[in-house]
């Protein structure tokens, strides 16, 4: 990044966390956020603040200011608990601009402008290798997936799905088409507005032409992306999590003193501040070097996501152990930051899944390092 871009990036970044720091101490705003998991006047302020623009080209009218930048934001986002689809919208649309036929172009730029809502549909977000995806059967869509973000409120849905051939396609479908049926899944995080999302001989548009090598590694770049921008949020949550219990051991008081004074209370606090600045430069120094070489963003991704899920969990356990039992009221709100770690947890990959992979690539040699 030149000297230009980065303070512009910087001064985004202090604007958005101020944005956000007004818009979360609104009542209703922040009532909608947590636990309905959206909020109106945060979705007005990222569409005004072309928050999704940061990774559009200046061509196709962003900012181009990269994927540092990004990351810089979703730090933000964590740190707010700022509710979604921020990131089908910041990262997906944009990404998938870059190799989609025209017809596609102009939905995803609509997403991009705010004027439609997008879901992404992706078997791989479950954790799980083999999980199931639709299929393409006579040039009509046909199957279930689970896990689809923010699908009840899409106008248009991305699905990555096996096609006719056995390949891998990605396709765009409009959410409100009568052969689909959106069923909204329970879930511990409040945030999360998960879906079931049956397809009945639905129809599609191709969002992109480009060979079938060339898609899977673009895909595989979406994930990755998809990897670090969520270790980013995560930061932002350990971030979050660090600073209320902080907080709390000044107020707390047992036998006449803070509980902070105890040594006991000290050393969670500085284990809770090594991991979240551990965290914190691990997601700064991957977002800078896929910056530079967007081939990293797979392994970057793979790796940042690896160390956040682990990370989260223990400093929001450690976060619940400082407060002690008013931490798991449902009446405190660290225990909606914490269902938000654990449901991200698993998100396109836990630390135990993703680290095999690590480990298998580096045996083979598919990775150097």
């Amino acid at each position: 990044m030149t000297t230009q871009e980065t303070l512009l990036a910087a001064e985004l970044t202090r604007e958005v966390e101020q944005q956000l720091q007004d818009l979360m101490s609104r009542p209703s705003i922040r009532h909608d956020a947590m636990r309905q998991g959206r909020s109106k006047d945060i979705w007005s302020a990222a569409v005004d603040g072309e928050w999704f623009t940061v990774l559009v080209d200046e061509e196709s009218g962003g900012l181009g200011l990269g994927l540092h930048t990004m990351s810089s934001l979703f730090a933000c986002f964590g740190r707010a608990l700022a509710p979604g689809p921020l990131l089908e919208h910041a990262l997906v649309a944009p990404m998938l601009l870059r190799i989609a036929t025209p017809s596609s172009y102009e939905r995803l730029q609509s997403a991009i402008a705010g004027e439609r809502q997008l879901a992404f549909a992706d078997g791989a977000a479950t954790g799980q290798a083999k999980a199931t995806r639709p299929r393409l059967v006579d040039g009509q869509l046909l199957g279930n997936i689970d896990m689809v973000r923010y699908a009840a409120t899409a106008d248009d849905i991305v699905v990555v799905v096996d096609g006719e051939n056995g390949t891998t396609s990605i396709v765009l479908v409009n959410a409100n088409d009568d052969t689909v049926t959106i069923t909204s899944q329970p879930h511990l995080d409040t945030t999360a507005c998960l879906a079931t999302v049956h397809f009945d001989h639905t129809s599609y548009e191709i969002v992109s032409d480009e060979p079938e090598t060339q898609l899977k590694s673009h895909l595989e770049r979406i994930r990755g992306g998809i990897r670090l921008l969520t270790a980013c949020r995560l930061a932002g949550v350990c971030r979050t999590l660090l600073d209320m219990s902080v907080d709390y051991a000044k107020l707390r008081e047992q036998f006449g003193v803070p509980i902070g004074s105890f040594q006991a209370v000290q050393h969670i606090l500085a284990d809770m501040a090594v991991d979240t600045i551990l965290l914190e430069a691990l997601c700064e120094v991957r977002a800078d070097e896929c910056g530079a070489d967007g081939s990293r963003l797979h392994w970057a991704g793979i790796e940042s996501k690896a160390c956040a899920a682990g990370t989260a969990r223990r400093v929001g356990e450690a976060a619940l152990q400082v407060h002690g039992g008013i931490g798991f009221t449902a009446e405190h709100e660290l225990h909606v930051w914490f269902l938000h770690a654990i449901g991200l947890q698993g998100w396109y990959g836990d630390e135990s899944d993703l680290s095999l992979q690590l480990g298998r690539s580096l045996l083979s040699g598919e990775r150097s390092s």
